[in-house]
């Protein structure tokens, strides 16, 4: 189902206050949202429970855009993907430090999300010699490490995207 205009909205006043108006996403309130969106508080509620709620449908909606990109790429570049994605939505969404209220959340989100990945890959025959879960955890992990690199100019994209194959997907993955 396509979401609202109004949620469309107000996601991309969300990022707008992150982002361009660099306000940490702590200090936002309903308020700032409903302003920069020129709504009423009550046109938010309608649609969001608070503001986690929002960004959660908007960082679910961001990922949504990975889906036209193949499985397989998805875990083979999943930096670059992300690049591409965020010069899309014109918002630095997965290359930034996110507030520390935000993390639980992101890393709830993502973990989900690969968990849904990791699941479609091994309906396609890819077998995993590792308990799935210890698999996921290890995964994400590296991949937020790398991105923390990637964020602080350390390496590039491809090069992160280079990295994760290299310690994730060559000697994990195997077609059987």
């Amino acid at each position: 189902m396509k979401p609202s205009r109004t949620k469309i909205l107000l996601w991309e006043c969300l990022c707008n206050l992150i982002f361009s108006k660099k306000i940490e996403f702590s200090n936002l309130t309903i308020n700032d949202i409903c302003t920069e969106a020129t709504v009423h508080r009550s046109t938010f509620y309608n649609h969001f429970t608070d503001k986690y709620d929002l960004f959660s449908f908007g960082y679910i909606l961001s990922l949504e855009r990975k889906k036209k990109y193949s499985l397989e790429n998805q875990f083979k570049t999943p930096f670059k993907i992300s690049e591409e994605i965020s010069h899309e939505m014109n918002t630095p969404l997965f290359f930034s430090n996110h507030d520390e209220s935000l993390e639980e959340l992101i890393q709830d989100i993502q973990k989900k999300e690969t968990t849904n990945l990791f699941q479609t890959l091994s309906n396609k025959g890819y077998f995993f010699e590792l308990p799935d879960s210890f698999l996921i955890d290890f995964f994400l992990s590296t991949k937020n490490l790398i991105l923390k690199h990637i964020i602080s100019g350390n390496i590039t994209v491809d090069e992160g995207d280079l990295i994760l194959q290299k310690v994730i997907f060559t000697p994990l993955f195997k077609a059987e």
